[in-house]
């Protein structure tokens, strides 16, 4: 030992609670290492620290190296009558207790006690107990035992302190198997001086360690610690327990500990209690493995902190519970109490290496308090990179905040093993600034990936989150399952987010993701729900399931897709939220993609209103563009609001889909309006092969639409058949045109169904209605669009079926069901007419007939109610019509067909 480690050992102690005796102190400032000796007990027996005749030469001082090697148990007792008085302490340079090396080759050399009654100990130099350091002879094993006991009292509290390293049952080195056994039970303080480690149970050979350290009060001083750890190519096993009653802390920070680390090829057993909190050190691994290759072995490490949690006191690098690099196995665990924070990096439960290493991982770690880092690493749980598995727990009473990226239940690019995660946080999960990505349960290799997340208190400041996703790898064939609980505060981004995403995939494989928010999701650019990406030559299948108690809303840059496929897999997509969904380009819900082979459910529902915050875009439900089954369905309680084109149930334009699609659009309150210049809204139609249905039910109208078409098939060589069913109540109809149950083509069969309710239609320009069109009314009365539906157009063409249906027994009556805006501008007729809600005995006529309205001659469809009698029907009233002549049929144009009686 150097003399400025002498002078550090005495500066300690004069700062420490224990009075040195000024003899004592001066003769520990005056030794140099020119006066160093080796002594060695010699009692065979038990004897006394202070009494010479127990040793080789004499009683140790600071600068003598000490050996109690011979079997032998020294005691120091501050009331021995060998004491020389108060504050003395026992005093050594180097100090070796059970240390057997080649000068020690036969029993019961190795082995050694000391006890210290109100005595305290100052090692200047190292301290050795139970260590084996033997590599030429060794007869007929390694063994070696030590043992420390120290106990407080009026005159010291039993503190232990160390100017260099200290190994408590450490296998150094040895020809021959054995155990290296050491045992230290210290009552007060152990202090290092921050020039050398503390080892508790390690091995570097073939021999075995077995270590175990238990201090009364705080720990400090040591660069390093290392419990039950099994170093680079030994073959032994080491097991290492220590107990702290108080602080476990460096002076400064830096350093690592080591709690079951496993580098070789045996068994690395280790445990570390702490009372009052660890300090300082840079790096901690509780069940670590190494990176080397060629390592087989196995670790278990576990950290228990009772109070004050886990600070590295600056920029710490790493916090590592259960995690590997290469191969063999490793089982961590921690359970904190306190606060953990300023570490870069938090690994728990991680296979780390190559996609060609075995080792596997499992790490659980309890914190009640908050975990921080330092926004500059990550945070994983549950992440393989190799063939082995991987899989990690953390549960956070408090916040977890200060980490990069988020990573739960991963399997890595080219990985072969499978990934489990779980996350829990009692507060909230975030990131100090916004970027960076969450991923639960996101699958890059051929394993199986499997992840939960629950936040109590919302989650913020990530860019881009993922719950249950997919690589773009095409070579990877795994699955993933992923599962997001927020309950409660929601989730934002905090600033322009890229993706909220939820099972959906980019390749091959298989995911299922599923999310449920209580509060608002807001900031992303994109949300998929059930999304299976990629080209249409990759197999990957998707499903997604999410419920928002609250408002979901975009930064209006990108789109919304709940069941999109666009490969050869399915997508399966449901959303339901309680508030509005705002801010959206676009929405798609149940689609299949151009020359994707998928098929493709989603499912949507809004209590709220649904609109984009600026007019534009589309909104498409069961949309076919593929060769798949697309199916959709939307439910929106408030209104649609604001986007340019609406397709429910609607086929692509590409003359090589062959797939089918269907929607359904259900508006419960507020209708749907453009609230600009919108293209179109159509239901059940198509534009080549694809066979498609759509049904739509809108309370509260429809409004700002150019072209209204339902049950249309488009284009000259369209062969696909379209089906769709339009209901309207409760609110106006305003549009350009409107088109039912046309085929331009004559191959494809266009139905189409519309039936008003409470409506009034308004349209600019014509109202054409096919061979395949139904054409319904409700009547509730006589007020023209209020208590029954009824159509203004510029012009009507008339084809397929009419039906009237009453739900009361009226009075002799005029029902103007449709009014053009010219004389002629009704052409064709209705094949059938149908009058449902009639008593038997009521006559009725219907057909085309000229009237005037406002002051015009303008053609009419009208149906008129006679008495039972067939008594004249009252007139309309003069603001509205006008008939000359001839009584009541004076103005009546021929009928085109019969009047016929529905069957009542």
């Amino acid at each position: 030992m150097t003399t400025q480690n002498l002078h550090g050992v005495a500066a300690f102690l004069r700062l420490s609670s224990v009075k040195l005796a000024p003899l004592c102190l001066a003769g520990v400032l005056a030794a140099s290492p020119a006066e160093a000796a080796v002594i060695s007990w010699s009692n065979a027996g038990a004897g006394d620290w202070f009494d010479s005749t127990n040793w080789s030469l004499s009683v140790p001082g600071s600068t003598d190296d000490v050996f109690i090697n011979n079997g032998g148990d020294a005691t120091a007792d501050s009331s021995s009558g060998f004491y020389p008085g108060s504050g003395t302490l026992a005093d050594t340079n180097d100090l070796n207790i059970g240390y057997r090396d080649n000068s020690s080759p036969l029993p019961p050399y190795g082995t050694g006690s000391l006890q210290l009654n109100d005595v305290g100990l100052a090692v200047g130099g190292d301290l050795r107990i139970g260590v084996t350091d033997a590599p030429v002879f060794i007869f007929p094993q390694g063994d070696s035992n030590g043992l420390l006991t120290t106990n407080g009292g009026a005159n010291n509290d039993g503190d232990v302190t160390v100017g260099g390293a200290a190994s408590i049952g450490e296998f150094i080195d040895g020809i021959a198997d054995g155990t290296a056994t050491g045992d230290a039970a210290i009552a007060g303080d152990f202090t290092g001086m921050d020039a050398g480690g503390l080892i508790v149970g390690r091995t570097e050979s073939l021999g075995d360690a077995d270590g175990s350290l238990t201090v009364g009060g705080d720990v400090s001083g040591f660069t390093s610690l290392q419990i039950g750890v099994t170093g680079l190519d030994s073959e032994g096993n080491a097991a290492g327990v220590m107990d702290v009653g108080g602080s476990l802390s460096r002076s400064t920070t830096g350093g690592f500990l080591s709690v079951g680390t496993m580098a070789g090829n045996g068994v690395a057993d280790g445990s570390l209690t702490v009372g009052n909190g660890v300090f300082g050190f840079n790096s901690i691994g509780v069940a670590s493995g190494t990176a080397d290759p060629d390592a087989t072995g196995s670790s278990t490490g576990v950290l228990t902190v009772l109070g004050g949690g886990v600070h590295s006191g600056g920029d710490g690098f790493g916090f590592d519970v259960g995690s590997l690099n290469a191969n063999g196995s490793v089982l961590g665990f921690a359970d904190i109490t306190g606060d953990v924070d300023g570490y870069s990096i938090v690994e728990i439960g991680n296979a780390r290496g190559s996609a060609t290493e075995t080792g596997s991982a499992s790490g659980d770690v309890s914190i009640t308090g908050n975990l921080t880092g330092l926004d500059m690493g990550a945070l994983r749980i549950g992440r393989t990179e190799s063939l082995g598995d991987a899989d990690g727990l953390l549960s956070v009473s408090g916040d977890v905040s200060g980490f990069t990226s988020l990573q739960i239940g991963v399997t890595g690019l080219d990985s072969n093993g499978n990934a489990a995660g779980v996350m829990d946080v009692g507060g909230s999960l975030s990131r100090s600034t916004t970027g960076g990505f969450l991923s639960v349960g996101t699958m890059a290799g051929n394993g199986v990936a499997n992840a939960s997340l629950t936040v109590g208190n919302g989650l913020n400041g990530f860019s881009s989150i993922g719950v249950g996703s997919g690589t773009a790898d095409p070579d990877a064939m795994g699955s993933s399952t992923g599962v997001l609980t927020v309950l409660g505060g929601g989730v934002h981004s905090g600033g322009d987010g890229f993706g909220f995403d939820v099972g959906s995939l980019n390749a091959n494989g298989s995911v299922t993701g599923v999310a449920s928010i209580t509060g608002d999701v807001d900031g992303y650019g994109i949300v998929e729900v059930g999304n299976a990406r990629g080209s249409a030559t990759q197999t990957g299948s998707a499903q997604g399931d999410v419920s928002i108690t609250g408002n979901l809303t975009g930064l209006d840059t990108g789109a919304l897709r709940i069941g999109r496929t666009e490969s050869l897999g399915d997508a399966d997509g449901t959303l339901s939220v309680s508030g509005d969904v705002s801010g959206f380009t676009s929405m798609q819900i149940g689609v299949t993609g151009l020359d994707s082979n998928g098929n493709a459910s989603g499912v949507m529902d809004v209590v709220g209103s649904l609109s984009r915050s600026t007019t534009g875009g589309f909104l498409s439900v069961g949309t076919a563009a593929g060769n798949g089954v697309s199916v959709g369905s939307l439910t929106v309680g408030d209104g649609i609001f604001s986007f340019n084109t609406i397709g429910v149930g609607s086929g692509t334009a590409d003359p090589d889909a062959t797939g089918s699609g269907g929607g359904v659009l259900t508006v419960l309150g507020g209708g749907v309006h453009s609230n600009g210049n919108g293209f179109s809204f159509d239901v059940g139609s198509t534009n080549a092969a694809p066979t498609t249905i759509g049904v739509a039910s809108i309370t509260g109208g429809i409004t700002g639409y150019d072209l209204i078409e339902v049950g249309n098939v488009r284009g000259a060589t369209s062969t696909g058949d379209a089906t769709g069913y339009l209901t309207v109540s409760d609110g106006p109809v305003m549009a350009s045109a409107m088109r039912v149950g046309v085929s331009e083509s004559g191959i494809g069969v266009g139905t189409g169904t519309v039936n008003l309710d409470h409506t009034l239609v308004s349209l600019d320009d014509a109202l054409t209605l096919g061979a395949g069109a139904t054409l319904s009314f409700d009547v509730d009365g006589t007020n023209r669009g209020v208590d029954y539906a009824a159509i203004d157009a510029a012009a009507a063409m008339l084809d397929g079926d009419l039906e009237v249906d009453f739900s009361f027994d009226p009075a002799p009556s005029v029902y103007d069901l449709i009014v053009s805006d010219s004389v002629g501008g009704i052409l064709g007729d209705f094949d059938n007419v149908y009058i449902f809600g009639l008593a038997a005995s009521v006559m009725y006529s219907y057909g085309v007939e000229v009237a005037n309205i406002g002051g015009f001659d303008v053609d009419v469809f009208r149906l008129r109610i006679f008495g039972m009698d067939g008594g004249e029907v009252p007139l309309p009233g003069a603001a509205l019509f006008f008939l000359s002549g001839l009584g009541g049929f004076a103005g009546f144009r021929r009928l085109r067909k019969p009047a016929r009686r529905a069957l009542a």
